[in-house]
C-alpha cells in the first residue's frame, strides 16, 4: 500500500512539473524559432560606419544601434506615472550610431541616419521628439541623409559643429 501511494506520489508531482513547464513558457532547446539575420547593417549603415570609423575612430568608439534607454535615463524625482510615460518614448527605441569618448565611453553625439521613411509626418513628429529628448539630456542627435557614398567633409562638419555644441 505504501508503495502504491509513493508511486502515485511521484506520477502527480511529475505531472504538475511537466504542466507548470509547459504553462510557464519555458522551452525546450527544439522549441525555440529564431534565426540570424544575414547582416546586421543595411550598406547605408555599413557606409557610414566604414566612414565614421576611417574619420573618428581614434577619438571615439562607435557604437552601432544601440538602445537609446542604455544611452539615456529618466530624471529622478518625478512621480511613478511621469517616470513610466517618459521612459515609454525611450523604452524599446534605438539610435543607428553612438560616438561615445574613447577613454570614459561617455556618449558624445547620436546620429541618425535618415532615409525616406524620415519624410512621412508620423515619422518628423517621432524625429522631433527624439531630437527634444536627448537635447534635454545634453546631447545632440545628428540626422545624415542617405547618400550613396558619404561625404567625409559633410560629416567632419557636421560633427564638429555638433561636437562643439555638445561639449561646451
Amino acid at each position: 500500500m505504501n508503495t502504491l501511494i509513493v508511486i502515485l506520489s511521484v506520477v502527480v508531482i511529475s505531472l504538475a512539473v511537466v504542466f507548470n513547464y509547459r504553462k510557464s513558457g519555458m522551452m525546450r532547446k527544439g522549441d525555440y524559432q529564431y534565426y540570424k539575420v544575414k547582416q546586421f547593417m543595411d550598406e547605408y549603415e555599413q557606409d557610414l560606419f566604414h566612414t565614421l570609423t576611417a574619420l573618428y575612430n581614434d577619438k571615439y568608439l562607435i557604437f552601432v544601434k544601440p538602445r537609446v534607454e542604455d544611452v539615456l535615463r529618466v530624471k529622478s524625482g518625478l512621480t511613478r506615472k511621469e517616470r513610466f510615460t517618459l521612459r515609454a518614448h525611450i523604452k524599446s527605441r534605438h539610435t543607428d550610431f553612438l560616438l561615445c569618448d574613447r577613454k570614459t565611453t561617455e556618449p558624445i553625439i547620436a546620429i541618425e541616419l535618415d532615409g525616406s521613411s524620415h519624410n512621412g509626418n508620423k515619422r518628423k513628429k517621432r524625429d522631433q521628439m527624439m531630437d527634444g529628448i536627448y537635447a534635454s539630456a545634453g546631447m545632440v542627435l545628428i540626422h545624415i541623409p542617405i547618400s550613396k557614398r558619404f561625404d567625409n567633409i559633410y560629416l567632419t562638419k557636421s560633427l564638429y559643429t555638433k561636437e562643439s555644441v555638445t561639449l561646451s
